[in-house]
């Protein structure tokens, strides 16, 4: 090829290009066609033909002959006498249709595979509508367990504050003792309680700050949220003595204890 375009150039190429192109879209993938120089027999009147493919290239017809005649001397084309065709294209044609009838064959098999079973395997599935409906029984019977088991640990989750349940915190005052079990009934009522191990290990880093955990407690229940939150840094207290909620539940406790000696 590149020895044909070193003596044709542009225009030579651009001659095989359509040729291959015309090859393509003709019936049988051949053109009709005399032969370079030559006056064919079996055309009548072959002068007119080479004049309109010579029009149809823009082109010398005494060139389009030259182009044609060096072609089919390095065999990039093939005349046989009235046809000119193309090896390449004539190879590119058939192995398309080879793969177009491989996949046809393919997919007959595949279908013939997932209908087509032999009589005797359908005589051995006599239960099959049961195998069918075995798979949505399966389906439900998961879902039962997972309904269990997510009941299970519904159960398990720490909703109802007792003191006993946190024996590392006893030297707590009731005021602060009453923000911890204000956590515990506020995750509660908003449908997010925790396990008691939760609660517990999350005591247990205040243990010794009280008055801190009172104050997340307060925070975290005024804002809606689900957690402490104890990296967001604390308000200044003012000065005052503890939270003004431990503050409060610890007065409420005074009034209660102030009127339980009253009614004794």
């Amino acid at each position: 090829m590149a020895g044909f375009v070193a003596e044709h150039g542009a225009e030579g190429y651009g001659v095989f290009v359509w040729l291959i192109e015309l090859l393509y879209r003709a019936e049988e993938h051949k053109l009709p066609w005399t032969a370079p120089g030559e006056q064919s027999t079996k055309n009548a009147n072959p002068c007119k033909r080479m004049q309109t493919y010579a029009t149809l290239f823009k082109c010398e017809q005494t060139k389009l002959n030259a182009y044609v005649e060096h072609l089919t001397s390095v065999g990039l084309l093939v005349f046989d006498g009235e046809y000119l065709c193309s090896p390449r294209v004539d190879e590119e044609i058939g192995e398309r249709r080879a793969q177009q009838l491989g996949l046809s064959e393919k997919r007959k098999a595949a279908a013939s595979a997932r209908w087509g079973k032999p009589q005797e395997v359908e005589d051995a599935n006599e239960c099959k509508p049961m195998q069918v409906d075995a798979k949505p029984c399966q389906i439900r019977e998961d879902k039962k367990r997972e309904d269990k088991k997510e009941e299970k640990r519904a159960q398990s989750k720490y909703k109802t504050f007792k003191a006993e349940d946190f024996p590392t915190i006893g030297h707590w005052s009731p005021g602060q003792l009453a923000a911890l079990e204000r956590w515990v009934k506020y995750r509660a009522s908003s449908g997010h309680p925790k396990l008691l191990e939760s609660y517990q290990t999350e005591v247990e880093d205040y243990r010794e700050k009280p008055q801190d955990y009172a104050r997340l407690v307060e925070r975290a229940i005024a804002q809606g949220w689900r957690g402490l939150n104890p990296n967001i840094p604390l308000k200044p207290d003012r000065g005052n003595n503890g939270s003004s909620f431990e503050q409060n539940m610890a007065a409420r406790e005074e009034l209660l204890n102030l009127m339980r000696q009253g009614n004794s």
